[in-house]
């Protein structure tokens, strides 16, 4: 089953999901989904500054 998971997490790329949702622990179904949801915005996020960070200093 986590073949899966993993593979359908790889086709709707949510990269952070696919690597870490075994580890993730929550208490209620519903508790899970926002805890591996919200790691994965988190995730996005923060690559997205990185990128940004990246690309306005490489324009000097």
């Amino acid at each position: 089953m986590n073949d899966i998971i993993k593979s359908y997490a790889k086709r709707l790329k949510l990269s952070w999901i696919k690597e870490n949702f075994d580890e993730v622990e929550a208490a209620s179904n519903q508790e899970y989904l926002l805890e591996l949801f919200e790691a994965e915005i988190q995730q996005r996020e923060e690559r997205r500054m990185n990128l940004l960070l990246t690309q306005a200093t490489l324009q000097k």
